[in-house]
């Protein structure tokens, strides 16, 4: 993985352009993979500060919350996770479109607000790697000596695809939220809204006998192979839909020293 970091300053004006730009190519001794060399731009915005703000607007990945590898707090930027989690959360962070606004106006105190005009959810394979949800599933139904031509077929016609009512470049689709922090003796603390759309898909079914297919794909076995069989699991049953609801959620979190040990939660 090489990671190439470029900005440009413009010290007179408060102000600076950055664009960084990643390659990395993944392979895994001993096991069945595909992985190419990847080229992609990761952080690239425009950032204005003033005395009593900074402004960032394009593509960036935020931070937010106290807990490292949990996804409580921390639910601004989408995951590459087509690797599962393979590498940490922040290595997994992708960049998303938005406007991030933080303002400094009383001592000790900041109100950091991000608006991201479009959805952009997670990175996830379903099916064909080693790291997708279902794994080498289908490969290994239709290579097996014990199911039929019928059952084969039909695993094999099992899709999942987006949901283009919330995918769509639509403002409507758009997401906020907001974050005070500040410092009370000893202790940091930040308090949260946050109105966004969970990054990583749950399956929806598109009728009845999808639920036969979910049971499925979730539980591979003979029986529930079986029951895909049965007439009427064909063309909408078999197309399952990435469904990310949106969430309106407050959170609070804490940061403080106490003798030798830091605590946090």
């Amino acid at each position: 993985r090489i990671l190439l970091e470029n900005q440009v300053d413009w010290a007179d004006q408060n102000a600076f352009l950055r664009a960084d730009v990643e390659w990395r190519f993944e392979t895994f001794r001993g096991m069945d993979n595909h992985s190419q060399g990847d080229l992609r731009f990761r952080d690239v915005y425009a950032d204005v500060k003033g005395e009593q703000f900074d402004l960032a607007v394009g593509q960036k990945r935020v931070t937010w919350g106290k807990l490292d590898e949990l996804v409580i707090l921390d639910r601004v930027s989408p995951q590459d996770l087509t690797h599962f989690v393979l590498y940490d959360k922040q290595e997994r962070k992708d960049p998303a479109l938005l406007v991030q606004h933080q303002w400094f106006g009383w001592e000790g105190v900041q109100l950091e607000t991000v608006f991201l005009p479009v959805f952009q959810p997670s990175e996830q394979d379903f099916f064909g790697t080693n790291w997708a949800v279902f794994g080498h599933l289908k490969q290994a139904v239709a290579e097996s000596p014990v199911y039929t031509a019928q059952q084969k077929n039909l695993v094999s016609a099992i899709s999942v695809q987006d949901d283009e009512g919330v995918t769509s470049r639509s403002l409507k689709n758009s997401q906020a939220a907001v974050r005070l922090r500040g410092r009370r003796g000893e202790v940091d603390y930040g308090i949260y809204y946050l109105n966004l759309y969970y990054t990583t898909p749950v399956l929806k079914e598109r009728t009845p006998d999808g639920n036969l297919v979910k049971r499925f794909l979730f539980e591979p076995t003979a029986a529930n192979l079986n029951a895909l069989t049965t007439p009427g699991v064909s063309g909408e049953s078999l197309r399952l839909t990435k469904a990310h609801p949106r969430v309106n959620a407050a959170g609070f979190d804490w940061e403080t020293v106490w003798g030798l040990f830091g605590l946090r939660g």
